[in-house]
């Protein structure tokens, strides 16, 4: 896979209930200084963010991804920017990803989901 496949593929996952009840995935991809801004306004940091996923890991629709772009910011550093579609409420939140490389693989270092 690709760059841009691999982490768009990870970005999925993020959404995955099956990720989302897991705490090991959800280490595995993000970044030990991981931080979120969440469309609330309100500051997350890593393990606020993983406890509160594995509290409530269910979605409660599937979620859509379009408009995505990605923007190379250094050799190893990549913004992926999005609108994701709520399939059955048709919310749309305006969201970007920091996804950094380390140790040849990609992991999230920073989220922002921003309400349209």
């Amino acid at each position: 896979m690709f760059r841009d496949e691999v982490i768009l593929h990870q970005e999925k996952l993020l959404l995955d209930v099956e990720t989302r009840a897991s705490r090991a995935a959800l280490e595995a991809l993000l970044a030990a200084e991981f931080h979120e801004i969440g469309s609330s306004g309100h500051h997350y940091e890593r393990e606020s963010c993983i406890s509160g996923l594995l509290s409530e890991p269910c979605l409660n629709e599937q979620i859509e991804l379009q408009e995505t772009r990605f923007h190379r910011l250094a050799e190893n550093v990549v913004l992926l920017t999005y609108q994701a579609h709520g399939k059955s409420s048709g919310k749309i939140t305006l969201r970007s990803s920091v996804w950094v490389k380390k140790d040849k693989k990609w992991i999230l270092a920073f989220h922002q989901g921003t309400k349209t």
